[in-house]
Formats: C-alpha cells, sequence, structure tokens
C-alpha cells in the first residue's frame, strides 16, 4: 500500500530526511572516515590501474573521493551521486575535480556501458531494493569494467548478498570475489570485487 511506512518511497523519504540533517552531516567525515578508509584499503592494495572514470555510487561527503585521491597517485575521472543533497553540498565545498550528481540509486541517469570503474561503500543495502541498484550498476559499468562493493554485514548475511550478486552478474561473463573472508572480522562490511570478463 502506498501509505505503508515499509512502502519504497516512504524509506526513501524517511532515509533522504536523515542524511540531510545538518546535525548528522557535520560529525560525518569524523564518524566514520577511519572505518570507510578501512574498506577502501582492502580495493587500493589490489593489483588494479584504477584509471579511468569512475562513479561513486552513494558519494555522500566525498570521502572515498578523498581516499583515492590521497592514496592512488594516479589521474582519474570521477562521479559521485548520492541522494542526500545536504551530504553533496558538504562534499562540494572541498573542492576538486569532480562532477556530482544528485540521484536516486535506482535510477541513474547515466547512459548505459559508460564507466570504467564504479566503486560503492556501505550505501546499497540502504535502498528499498538493492536489486534495482545493482541492477543500474551493471547497466552502465563497461565490459571489461570493475565494480568494487561493500554491503553492512549486519544488513546481509554472507550468503544472502551473495544471492543477490549472482542474480544479477550471473554467468560465464562476471568474476564475484569476496576479498575480506578471512583475517576481517573486524570490518562491519563484506566487501566485493566484481569484474567483467572478456568473453
Amino acid at each position: 500500500m502506498e501509505g505503508s511506512e515499509n512502502h519504497p518511497h516512504h524509506k526513501k523519504k524517511k532515509m533522504l530526511t536523515a542524511y540531510n540533517e545538518e546535525s548528522y552531516i557535520e560529525i560525518y567525515d569524523k564518524r566514520y572516515y577511519r572505518l570507510q578508509a578501512s574498506k577502501f584499503k582492502h580495493y587500493s592494495t589490489r593489483n588494479h590501474s584504477f584509471d579511468g572514470l569512475w562513479l561513486d555510487f552513494g558519494c555522500g561527503t566525498g570521502l572515498t573521493w578523498e581516499f583515492m585521491r590521497n592514496s592512488l597517485h594516479i589521474q582519474f575521472r570521477y562521479i559521485g551521486c548520492d541522494l542526500s543533497r545536504g551530504m553533496l553540498k558538504k562534499f562540494y565545498g572541498k573542492g576538486g575535480d569532480t562532477h556530482l550528481i544528485c540521484t536516486d540509486g535506482e535510477n541513474l541517469p547515466i547512459r548505459n556501458n559508460s564507466v570504467s570503474n564504479i566503486i560503492s561503500l556501505t550505501t546499497l543495502q540502504n535502498l528499498p531494493n538493492p536489486i534495482l541498484g545493482l541492477k543500474e550498476i551493471q547497466r552502465i559499468c563497461k565490459i571489461d569494467g570493475m565494480i568494487l562493493i561493500s554491503v553492512l554485514k549486519k544488513s546481509f548475511s554472507q550468503n544472502q548478498w551473495k544471492k543477490l550478486l549472482e542474480s544479477v552478474f550471473s554467468g560465464p561473463n562476471f568474476s564475484i570475489n569476496l576479498l575480506n573472508q578471512q583475517n576481517s572480522s573486524n570490518l562491519e562490511d563484506w566487501i566485493y570485487e566484481i569484474q567483467f570478463l572478456r568473453k
């Protein structure tokens, strides 16, 4: 029912209200910087080129962009998208050569097969329908692209999240790897790397 508290529209509105709260935005970086940095480290230490056009799915205040800028030491093009105007406003104040889009992650205004790499840290579990977000990510990612995703363990078990990923990234054209199965019990997220494979 449209009026139900569990209706997707109401879930998005509730989430947007929370993320637009000025008091929350002001403490966001201090609260989450170390947590998000530990997740990003799982990707940055791997043998990837990390060049090309990046989409940060659920970019918030730009923490991932800061990690990329400070640790990768390469030239890269970056698009950040988030549902919260408040978060994006704070991100914009940090400067840098970025393109920011205020958008719903289940309906991205981005062309098919147009983004080289996609990263999403601790965002997809917040969507009313994570499958729609994953399908959008798959749609816009280039062939031979790379997708880096983390999702809160308390929202999905490892098996549940694996099934969600496999329902979208199925078949021999994809490789799905869990990066923190061992020695990462302190991390709050499951951390995945998804690669498109050449036919």
